[in-house]
């Protein structure tokens, strides 16, 4: 995959498994048929020089005591170097245990006769980086799964596409990852059968294609989870998510940069590794201090009110003009013109939810207004919906701790609604003004500082129930 390049250099994103000897040997002779030789072997990229076309032999060997982070040559490498050399081939460069040498000769002197020894090197060398690294991801993929998988709230969610996105590019890349590792176990029992055969080692499949596919799929992710993250948060969390992004792409560029400097300076790969992994953390701990601090300074999270209210002691409060299905003046002759009416929520393929208040700040001595909160939640997915249920309907711990065990919905009269079902809460003996109601695929969280009557539950019933939410 080409990245840039003028007249003469170009550079290539190249996505090969380190085990995947076959598959450099194959590309960088039909690089070097198209006019391109290798000459500089990177992390992230592969420089290739112009050339005159030419049938290139390449020959990939592996040494298991290399390093991208080693200050100079093992002696292993050394070895390797000097007898290639003196049968005619020219080393390239190398990527991590992976050794790359080149030859102009029509049938330059192998480099590998032995295929037992050099399938056992591959092995050994394969434990050094490439499966720690993929175990590695894996290990990270299953604890951000841990965290961003949060069903002690499904219905938040299930209801945010980002979050939705978010885990299901992390299962993909946990996929993809027990696929390279399933690649590389399958690829070393056909080797050894076909070693043991008398025969060279397997074929390699089209690994490439694969690596090149997950990276188009993290590249369409990264866009569509920006856009995504844009509709359910704002631009101003968009600026946070942009910095974090810009922020992370530079540290990366620095870590890079400096093992490359440590390397240079002949520190030692253990040291390399350690000054490594101090100045991630301090980097990190900056890196997410800083975005912290801009965003609550700037309010990049805040929601765009409309007015300002000051109350009597001089405390001031946003006010919101938002849309809402049910206000208290549906139900009562109620009316301020402070009232703040708030919606937030989002909507996904499985779930749609949102919370609405309307409330007015007020102090001590001031009227107080009545208030109301509820939350509509719709479940897309049937399958769902018995278990959104069950959350709304059970209580946490720490509620029982406080109010008592007696804490729970109960059933009561649905028809005063026209809900399906309904759920009262109750503790202490006494019902609260909070409901639970259901009717369809529609679950509604009510609650009012005021006891409804059944005409007051009649009409929200008929608002909350059976109108379309205000998105």
């Amino acid at each position: 995959m080409k990245l840039f390049g003028d007249k003469d250099v170009k550079r290539r994103l190249e996505t090969f498994l380190l085990f995947d000897y076959r598959g450099v040997e194959k590309h960088l002779s039909k690089m070097a048929q198209n006019g391109w030789k290798l000459e500089k072997v990177g992390r992230y990229s592969w420089k290739y020089r112009r050339i005159e076309p030419a049938d290139l032999k390449y020959a990939v060997t592996y040494v298991p005591d290399a390093s991208d982070l080693n200050p100079e040559p093992t002696d292993n490498q050394l070895t390797l170097e000097d007898y290639c050399a003196e049968a005619g081939w020219e080393k390239i460069g190398d990527w991590e245990q992976m050794q790359i040498f080149c030859s102009a000769e029509e049938n330059p002197i192998p480099i590998e006769t032995d295929e037992k020894m050099r399938l056992d090197v591959i092995k050994k060398s394969m434990k050094k980086s490439f499966l720690p690294g993929q175990i590695a991801v894996l290990v990270l993929m299953f604890l951000l799964l841990a965290q961003q998988v949060n069903l002690s709230d499904p219905v938040e969610f299930f209801a945010q596409n980002y979050k939705l996105l978010l885990v299901a590019f992390m299962v993909y890349v946990t996929i993809a990852n027990i696929a390279n590792l399933f690649s590389y176990f399958r690829w070393c029992r056909r080797s050894e059968k076909a070693v043991a055969e008398g025969g060279t080692c397997a074929e390699s499949p089209k690994y490439q294609t694969i690596q090149k596919v997950t990276l188009v799929l993290t590249v369409l992710f990264l866009i569509v989870f920006m856009v995504t993250f844009l509709q359910a948060n704002g631009n101003g969390a968009g600026l946070f998510m942009v910095v974090y992004l810009t922020q992370f792409t530079i540290m990366c560029a620095v870590i890079e940069l400096l093992q490359r400097r440590l390397k240079k300076a002949g520190v030692s790969k253990a040291a390399n590794w350690i000054i490594t992994i101090l100045i991630v953390f301090v980097l990190t701990f900056l890196m997410i201090t800083a975005v912290v601090v801009a965003s609550l300074q700037y309010d990049w999270f805040s929601d765009e009110s409309v007015a300002v209210y000051t109350t009597e002691d001089g405390r001031k409060y946003e006010i919101y003009r938002d849309e809402l299905p049910l206000t208290v003046q549906d139900l009562l002759d109620a009316y301020h013109p402070n009232y703040s009416y708030k919606a937030d929520g989002s909507s996904s393929p499985l779930m749609a939810h949102y919370e609405y208040r309307q409330h007015l700040w007020h102090t001590l001595g001031e009227t107080k207004m009545p208030t109301l909160e509820y939350e509509i939640t719709d479940v897309k997915m049937e399958a769902l919906y018995a278990f959104c249920l069950n959350d709304y309907l059970e209580q946490d711990e720490s509620a029982k701790r406080i109010l008592g065990d007696d804490v729970c919905y109960r059933p009561v009269d649905a028809e005063p609604w026209g809900a399906d079902a309904a759920y009262q809460y109750f503790h202490g003996n006494l019902y609260v003004n909070e409901w639970i109601l259901c009717k369809d695929n529609r679950i509604v969280l009510l609650n009012a500082d005021w006891l409804l009557d059944e005409n007051q539950m009649a009409i929200a019933g008929q608002k909350l129930l059976c109108a379309e939410q205000a998105e």
